[in-house]
Formats: structure tokens, sequence, C-alpha cells
């Protein structure tokens, strides 16, 4: 365990004890000094806090809920390394002497962004937060028990939560502090590892692909330069060096160290999140995709051995052409006859009017020359008459296009006997029933 200076070993149990008996007093006022504008009076405040924390030890479990928050805020302000350094050893001893179950809810809420959400900053340094109190909270654990039993719950409610909320909606900034809390967790781990820790393997077995997602979604991230033709800053070229750490601190981790765990993922990884979709949900990727920039991350990532590495999709029978979706069939033939159906010719063309919705035409009541109402049914193609109705009687037309009706002409009978009205209705009868046998 490495102390700051000039601090070389634990503190005695009576100064520990003092000095819990008045951090009580004085650690509100240091929620404000540690956000004010006067860069030495934060100085002096973060050093206060981190030997106030070094002395009190697991007593600083109660003022977490208030100091998490003011941590957040200091924890991503790299101005001052000095101020970063002592709040950054800070959080690694609450981590050390403060049980996770004390702050799991905190964080993780905070990682959610549902825990004093109105800060712009909750939600980054909650994330890099993360990682210096899972280095903490495993750096004094014996070799010979379980890590589970301390870790294992806030390590499955943090991958639950980056896989829900941070992963679909990363940005730069939070890609890089995503990718220094992973550098510092590989970091801790490695170094149980190399002390001997019983069944490390076992605990690291269901954390290392979600960490190598998290380590390419935020690579794709940063290749935004790249793919905008401009050269990479200063910080993410050290982001993308952590990322290629990260990935090599999980082949360490892995059951098979002698094996690349990036090439043993890669045909299950291009299974899950591409070989399912089908073209038309290819052809939906924007550049600046979350999905885009996952695929760019991994073919930047490929040699060319790994290109030439067999993909299965999920069904082989059943390949990406042949799922992609296929247009309805749309009926288009015409019958004449379509009356009901003929301005709607979109969605029911073709259909035809059902015999009872047809209407019987009548003949006009009055003999007045009078401006009949145009029938509401289409003219068909064949001759409305086949024999004269009257050889003495004049039948005369008029043109109502002009007047808004949908027939170009009109049958006007002027003057007719009863005999020869009766004759018109027989023919208007037979004339119905050859349509519908039609």
């Amino acid at each position: 365990m490495v102390y700051p200076f000039p601090i070389l070993h634990r503190p005695r149990l009576g100064a520990r004890i003092v000095t819990r008996s008045y951090v009580r007093r004085y650690i509100k006022g240091l929620y404000h000094e540690m956000n004010d504008w006067i860069e030495i009076n934060r100085l002096r405040c973060s050093q206060l806090l981190l030997y106030s924390t070094m002395y009190a030890e697991d007593y600083m479990t109660q003022f977490l809920d208030d100091l998490l928050v003011a941590i957040y805020r200091n924890i991503i302000d790299k101005e001052n390394v000095i101020i970063y350094d002592n709040v950054s050893l800070t959080v690694k001893l609450l981590g050390r002497y403060c049980k996770p179950l004390g702050y799991q809810e905190l964080l993780i809420s905070a990682i959610r962004n549902e825990v004093a959400a109105f800060y712009s900053f909750t939600q980054n340094g909650a994330t890099k937060t993360f990682g210096l109190l899972f280095y903490g909270a495993i750096e004094l654990m014996p070799t010979t028990v379980d890590i589970c039993y301390k870790v294992e719950g806030i390590m499955n409610d943090f991958i639950k939560a980056v896989d829900e909320i941070l992963l679909d909606g990363l940005d730069i900034d939070l890609a890089g502090y995503l990718m220094d809390t992973l550098d510092v967790m590989v970091e801790g781990l490695l170094k149980k590892k190399a002390e001997g820790l019983d069944d490390i393997h076992r605990f690291t077995a269901p954390y290392l692909r979600p960490i190598l997602i998290m380590a390419i979604r935020c690579l794709g991230v940063f290749y935004a330069f790249k793919i905008n033709g401009k050269e990479d800053p200063e910080n993410i070229t050290k982001s993308k060096a952590k990322v290629f750490r990260v990935m090599d601190a999980l082949t360490e981790l892995s059951e098979h160290p002698e094996e690349n765990y990036f090439k043993a993922q890669l045909p299950s990884i291009m299974t899950e999140y591409f070989s399912s979709l089908n073209m038309g949900q290819l052809g939906t990727f924007a550049v600046q995709s979350d999905k885009w920039r996952l695929y760019y991350a991994l073919f930047e990532l490929m040699t060319p051995e790994l290109l030439r590495i067999e993909v299965t999709p999920t069904d082989p029978s059943n390949p990406i052409y042949r799922r992609a979706p296929k247009p309805e069939p749309i009926n288009h033939d015409y019958t004449p006859g379509d009356w009901d159906d003929y301005h709607d010719r979109g969605p029911n063309l073709g259909r035809g009017p059902t015999p009872t919705e047809e209407k019987s035409i009548e003949a006009p009541a009055t003999e007045e020359p009078a401006t009949q109402e145009p029938a509401t049914e289409k003219k068909t193609t064949e001759e409305p008459a086949t024999e004269e109705p009257t050889k003495d009687k004049e039948i005369r037309f008029r043109d109502v296009e002009d007047e808004g009706e949908d027939l170009d002409e009109l049958p006007v009978v002027c003057t007719l006997t009863d005999e020869e009205k009766k004759k018109i209705d027989e023919f208007k009868q037979e004339n119905k029933e050859r349509r519908v046998k039609e």
C-alpha cells in the first residue's frame, strides 16, 4: 500500500479516532470549497479531503451521497494536475475503505443520469469515478479470498448500465472517460493476477466480452477525426493507445493467454451485430451512427489474416439478400362495371361493387325538360340500348361535362308515354342482370 508523502504507513488508532470526531464539523464546507472558482482554494480543499479520508477510513461512508457529487466535477478537470491527483487518490481510498454496497446505488444511478442530472458533469464524472473505486475495492483483497463476494454485484450493475445507457449515446468526451475507467479496471485485475489471486479467471470470464465491446465502440468514436479527414488531437491519440492496451490486457486475463482474445471473439461479434440485418437495415446506417462506428472500428482492427475469417450468418440457408423485404403484390386488373371504386383506384382497384350495392336508374318523375340530376354510375363501354325505345319521339343529348358531372353525356328523355317508359325499364333490368353474370 502506497500513501502520499509524508505518510509512510497507516495512521495510529488514536489519530484516526480523533480525526473522525472532527471530520463531521467541516466535511460539508468541503463540498462548496471544491467547486470554488479560486484555484488555490480548491487545491487546499483537495489536500484536506485526501488526508481526512486517509484517517477517517470507512467513517466516510455516511458522507458519500453529497461527497460523490462534489467529486464528479473535479475528477474530470485536469487543468491542475495536483488537484486531479489528490482527488483521484481520494477516490481510490474511498473504494479501499468503504464497502461497495455503500456507494453502489449512488454511483450506478449517476451513471444512468438519474441522480443530480441537472449537472452536466454528473454522468461523465460518475463513469470515470467507477474505475478508481473498483481499483481501490480490490487493491487490498487477500489472494486467498474470493473476489466475487465483494465486487460482483457492482460490476454487474455497471456493465448493464453502460450497455443500456452509455454505448448508444457515446460522444468523444464520454468515450474518453469510459476508456479511462476500463484502463484502470484492467490494471487492477492484472495486478491481482500477478499477486496470485485465486479464481481470477472465474471472475473475469463473464466480463471480458462486454469490456471488449465497450473498447471497440469507444474506438469507433475516436475514429471520427479520421473519417472526416482530420488529424487526431493529442487526447484522442492517448485514448486510442488505452484501447489497444485494454485489448492486450483482456488477452492476458482470458483463460487462453496464448491466443489473441479479439481474434477469438471477432466472428461472434460480426454475427451478433451484422449478420441478422437485412438489406434495408444496412442501407440506413448513417456515417456517424453507432453501428457504422462499430463497423468501421472492427475493420480498422482487422489484419489480412483476420479478414479471411469466415463469419457464419444466423441462418446459412437464408442469406442477407434473401431477407430483404419484398413488396406486396397489387392487383391492377380493371373489370368493367367497377362503379363504386372508380374514384378509389389505389387499394380498391379491380374489386368491383357487390350486387346489393347497385342502385337502379329511375326515370325522371316530371315530364318537364328540367335539368335532371345525373346518375352516380359510370357509363359502361357497351351501348346504353340495342334497340330504339321509340321512333316518333325525339331523344336529345346534352353535354354536362362543364357542370361538374363525371359522365360526358347524359340522355334526357322528354314526353314519353307509359308504354315507352315500360320498355326502357325492361331494357335497364336486362342490362343489369347481364352485368352481374359477367
